[in-house]
């Protein structure tokens, strides 16, 4: 039996992968034929539609009559009629399983779906909006054969369809099968539709709008594993941003396929850019982060004078701080001379092996002498004009007439001692004895 199509002319999406010859549809192929739209004028499928048929009550019918399957010519691919394209054969498990009532797997790729229409052209739904559709079963193609038109709702061919009960008067169509020579093909001499074999096919005939979705495969693309020109795709077959990551090979990207200035810093994983992929002297001071430089990146000694930020004038603006100078760092040498000012000394820090012999002045000294010269008013005490540290009072001299008295630290017995004493803020001379009005009292001491 030769090969048969559904049609006896090309329809939308009619040509399939499995009509394509392998490495068949080179790159020129894959665009566009100019001769599209004048072709898909020409090409009207041939589908039957029987007339209407009275409601039969259930979910099957009887056509073989009604088909032509009771004469030789319904049944003889090579008759009249040619026979059916939606006949499934009835075998568990193969096209149409008779104990399941559902169309095998095998079939669910055939163009075997049925069309079921009201008369007035319109779908059949069921009671939850799903459309009517049928399938025509035989049990063989022969006159002998039995053929039944089965009504469904759901899903064709998904293996959920349901055995829908047809209660209304209905129309269906079908596709007549067509010998392959009979098949019309476009003639660019002739400018129209002629019979040709597939072998007699010419150069352009099969224009996009045939092919089916999905029906140019791998193996229809010309390729060649060595030939560039021989290869189907090319740059302009590919649409912008189709290539993913995952279209390209491990190691495919080299380096002459980056644009200049392409590579962004989200491309870079993170850590990829080694010590090894910088030119020396590629990094300036701008590429730094800033406090991305630690202790370890910087080299021994490599922080030199000119380094470090300096000021005449403003403090703040001096790198070296107390924190950055190790304790006893700072040696006779490190301190220039007439730097250290009298306030740098912390109290009590000069002690006698610090001074020089001789280095002490009188003017260095910071006690004076003092005389003052009282009369005796016939007190027992008499204030001194400054305040003495209790250190200094075994040299605090007092006279009485020009006389001196005796210093003591206990209580005075007589009119010629005296002790000194703190009182009321004021340091004081205490006598023995009043002294008379009259007499002269000298007191002399160092503060």
């Amino acid at each position: 039996m030769p090969l048969q199509f559904v049609t006896d002319q090309y329809t939308d999406s009619s040509v399939t992968t499995s009509k394509l010859a392998d490495a068949s549809i080179t790159g020129a192929k894959l665009a566009a034929d100019a001769k599209a739209s004048a072709l898909q004028s020409k090409l009207v499928g041939r589908w039957v539609q029987v007339a209407e048929q009275a409601s039969p009550s259930a979910s099957t019918m009887n056509v073989k009559t009604l088909l032509g399957f009771d004469s030789a010519a319904g049944v003889d691919p090579e008759g009249v009629a040619k026979g059916k394209d939606a006949l499934l054969e009835a075998a568990n498990g193969n096209e149409f399983n008779t104990t399941t009532g559902k169309v095998g797997a095998n079939a669910r790729a055939r163009s075997s779906k049925v069309p079921i229409m009201d008369a007035s052209g319109d779908a059949i739904v069921d009671s939850v909006g799903r459309e009517v559709w049928g399938v025509i079963s035989c049990s063989a193609r022969t006159t002998a054969g039995s053929y039944t038109l089965r009504f469904f709702s759901g899903e064709f061919g998904s293996g959920t369809e349901i055995a829908y009960t047809m209660a209304s008067p209905f129309v269906f169509a079908y596709a007549q099968i067509f010998d392959l020579n009979d098949m019309p093909v476009w003639d660019d001499a002739t400018v129209a539709m002629v019979d040709k074999s597939a072998a007699q096919l010419a150069a352009g005939q099969i224009v996009t709008s045939l092919l089916a979705a999905d029906a140019v495969t791998s193996a229809k693309l010309s390729s060649s594993a060595a030939d560039d020109s021989a290869r189907a795709v090319s740059t302009n077959h590919v649409k912008d941003s189709a290539i993913s990551s995952t279209k390209i090979a491990n190691g495919a990207v080299v380096a002459g396929k980056y644009a200049a200035g392409s590579i962004a810093n989200a491309d870079m994983a993170d850590s990829a850019v080694s010590g090894a992929k910088i030119a020396n002297g590629g990094v300036s001071a701008g590429k730094y982060a800033a406090g991305s430089i630690a202790t370890a990146d910087i080299a021994d000694d490599a922080v030199d004078a000119g380094k470090l930020k300096d000021s005449v004038a403003t403090d703040a603006d001096r790198a070296v701080t107390t924190n950055h100078i190790r304790n006893l760092a700072i040696t006779n040498d490190k301190i220039a001379s007439s730097t250290i000012g009298a306030g740098k000394f912390a109290a009590g820090a000069i002690t006698t092996g610090d001074l020089a012999n001789d280095a002490v002045t009188l003017a260095k000294i910071g006690a004076r002498a003092k005389a003052e010269s009282l009369d005796g008013g016939n007190a027992t005490k008499h204030a001194l004009v400054n305040v003495v540290p209790a250190a200094h009072y075994p040299g605090i001299h007092a006279f009485r007439n020009g006389q001196r008295a005796r210093f003591v630290t206990g209580v005075p017995a007589s009119i010629d001692e005296y002790r000194v004493i703190e009182e009321g803020g004021a340091t004081k001379i205490e006598w023995g004895a009043s002294i008379p009005a009259g007499q002269t009292v000298q007191i002399d001491y160092m503060v």
